[in-house]
This record gives C-alpha cells, sequence and structure tokens, in this order.
C-alpha cells in the first residue's frame, strides 16, 4: 500500500487528537472555538484516534489493501464529526471501520489461531458493539465497550510482545478467562469489569516483560516505566470503579475515566511510539531522555486531577486538565523534533 496513503491516514488520526484536545479543555470550561465540539471529545479520542490508528496498525499487518479500509471509513468518520453532523450519520462510518477492523482481526485469527490475535479480534469486536450502541443510545452507552476496545488491545499486544517469554499454558488460560470477564463486565457489569481489570493488571506485572526491561538502560528502560506507568493507572481506575465512582453523577467518575484513557492508555501511547512509528508510518523514532519530559508531566497533572476529583474541586481540575493536554502537546512535538533531528543527521552522513 502506497505509504503517502498511510501517511493521509496518521494524519486523519493527529486531527482527531487536535481537535479532541481542544473539545476536551471546552468541556472544561475554556473558551475555545472548538466548544461545539465538546460533546464529540469521546468519540475522537476514542474513534478517531485510537480507532484510525489501530486499524491501521492491523492493516500494516496484513499487507493487502481491503483491510484499509478501517482507517478509511475512521478517517471519514473523523471528518464527519468535524462538520458537526448528527450522531446517526457519524456513528455509520465507524461502524463500518469497527466491522473491517473485526473481519480483518477474525482473518488472522482464522490464519494463525493464537491467543494474542483471538485477543485483538475480540478487542475490534467491543469497538464495534461501542459503535452500534452509540448510534444507538448516545456515547454515554458507549463507553464501557470502548473502554474493553482500547484495553484487550493494549493487553492482545502486550502479550504478543512478551511470547517469547517461559509463560506457563495455565498462565495463558487465565490470560483467556481474564479476557472474556473483562468483555462480559463492559457489557453488563462495572464492578466484574473492575474485577477483571484488576487481576489483568496483576497478569500482566506478572508475565509481561516489563519486569526484565525495567532493569536496562535507555530505550528498553523508558518503555518499562511507561508501561508500569499505564499499569499503576488501570489500577486505579479500576479500584475506583470498584468503590461506584464510575456513576455518571460522581465527581469522581472523570479520574476514573482519565486515569484508564490518560493514564493507562497514552502512557502506553508513549512507551509504543518507537515501535508502533516505524512499522506504520516507515518512521524511526530515535531515543533521547527528553521522552521522559511529557511523561512526568502526564504522571503529576493526572495525580493532580485525581486529587480534584476527591476535593470535587473543579477550578483544580480544570487546570490539571490543561496540563494534560500540554503533556500530549509536548509528547507530540518532542517526537516531531527527534524525527527531524534523525533525518538531518541522515542526510548530513551521505
Amino acid at each position: 500500500m502506497n505509504q503517502r496513503l498511510r501517511l493521509l491516514l496518521f494524519v486523519a488520526a493527529l486531527c482527531a487528537l487536535a481537535s479532541g484536545l481542544l473539545a476536551g479543555l471546552a468541556r472544561l470550561g475554556f473558551d475555545l472555538p472548538a466548544a461545539t465540539l465538546a460533546g464529540q471529545h469521546g468519540p475522537l479520542m476514542i474513534c478517531g484516534l485510537f480507532g484510525t490508528l489501530i486499524s491501521l496498525e492491523r492493516a500494516v499487518a496484513m499487507g493487502q489493501s481491503w483491510p484499509y479500509c478501517a482507517p478509511g471509513f475512521s478517517a471519514v468518520g473523523v471528518i464527519a464529526l468535524l462538520a458537526g453532523l448528527p450522531t446517526d450519520i457519524v456513528a455509520l462510518p465507524f461502524i463500518a471501520a469497527a466491522g473491517v477492523l473485526s473481519l480483518a482481526s477474525l482473518v488472522l485469527c482464522q490464519r494463525q489461531p493464537v491467543l494474542h490475535l483471538a485477543t485483538l479480534a475480540l478487542a475490534a469486536l467491543m469497538w464495534l458493539l461501542g459503535n452500534l450502541l452509540w448510534l444507538k443510545a448516545g456515547a454515554p452507552a458507549a463507553v464501557s465497550a470502548w473502554l474493553a476496545f482500547l484495553v484487550l488491545t493494549i493487553a492482545g499486544e502486550r502479550l504478543e510482545l512478551s511470547r517469547f517469554l517461559p509463560t506457563p499454558a495455565s498462565a495463558h488460560r487465565m490470560f483467556a478467562v481474564l479476557a472474556v470477564l473483562l468483555a462480559i463486565g463492559a457489557m453488563i457489569s462495572t464492578p466484574l469489569f473492575a474485577l477483571a481489570l484488576m487481576a489483568l493488571v496483576a497478569w500482566l506485572l506478572r508475565h509481561d516483560i516489563v519486569r526484565r526491561t525495567l532493569r536496562q538502560e535507555g530505550l528498553p528502560r523508558y518503555i518499562a516505566v511507561c508501561l508500569a506507568s499505564g499499569y499503576a493507572w488501570l489500577l486505579v481506575s479500576a479500584l475506583l470503579m470498584l468503590c461506584g465512582a464510575f456513576r455518571p453523577e460522581l465527581p469522581l467518575r472523570d479520574a476514573s475515566l482519565h486515569a484508564l484513557l490518560l493514564g493507562f492508555v497514552f502512557s502506553m501511547v508513549f512507551g509504543h511510539a518507537p515501535i508502533v512509528l516505524p512499522a506504520v508510518a516507515r518512521l524511526r523514532l530515535p531515543y533521547h531522555p527528553v521522552l521522559y519530559l511529557p511523561l512526568v508531566l502526564l504522571q503529576l497533572s493526572l495525580a493532580v486531577r485525581l486529587l480534584a476529583g476527591v476535593l470535587d474541586d473543579f477550578s483544580l481540575r480544570q487546570q490539571a486538565g490543561l496540563v494534560n493536554a500540554g503533556a500530549l502537546a509536548v509528547f507530540a512535538l518532542t517526537v516531531v523534533s527527534l524525527l527531524l533531528r534523525a533525518s538531518r543527521q541522515r542526510k548530513t552522513s551521505r
């Protein structure tokens, strides 16, 4: 598939990220031009950003043309969201994207019936379910399924990257049970969902390669720190859910949601960027210690946001949210600057 098309789809995901961050700040009360998109913050980030990126990564892995329809449909959905079209229109391209991603994931699983591919297929089906719920009942009804989509995708990818470790068959069976329970919990029971998340964190801490790479230097340690931070935030989110904080009317719902979406998911994004960028965009991201700066900003601002939820202090939550967005922007600028620096060095060495 043409690299230019991959880059265009990647740009669509970045547009969803930028507009999603502005929409999130507008939801927090900041006076921004994106105020009309405030209600689309979740769909922009989960479907527009991650749906596009995950679909694109899966299409690249398959090496065929038809799976690119998934990120293509998702990019159309991003345009529809930015155009302010109603939900019954906007949700349709994302449903199509999730359907193609589910089919592609099932085809991969049929070709190679292994646990990590089955987990990725289950994740894609949860995205499809979430999008259907979004169409039928609005974004709040889709949140749990969308969260399961992201958690299962990341867990499946971590399982794949750790497949060369000596993991016993009983551990793989336990992982499969936890993945199914997590999906069921997302559909019918928040406490079950939270317990499955907690058990999954315990499984990953026990069997993920992160325990070994934390003792290394350079890029392996940076990735391990990102992953360990993400697992800690996933545990925090699950504990808050188990305490009932996930109910929409409670002030701690924001902390529970963003501990997972910002703390877990974006810590994983920070850590996986040096792996994903070469595979998806054919761009090699060199390691530099400056990558720790946005990671630390994200962790500290998210801790303040959690404190704001405990104190029910909306003003403090506003400021923490602003720094959250700033941390993601700093990460994006850091990645771009490192890529440009590496490009200049390659040209100089020729």
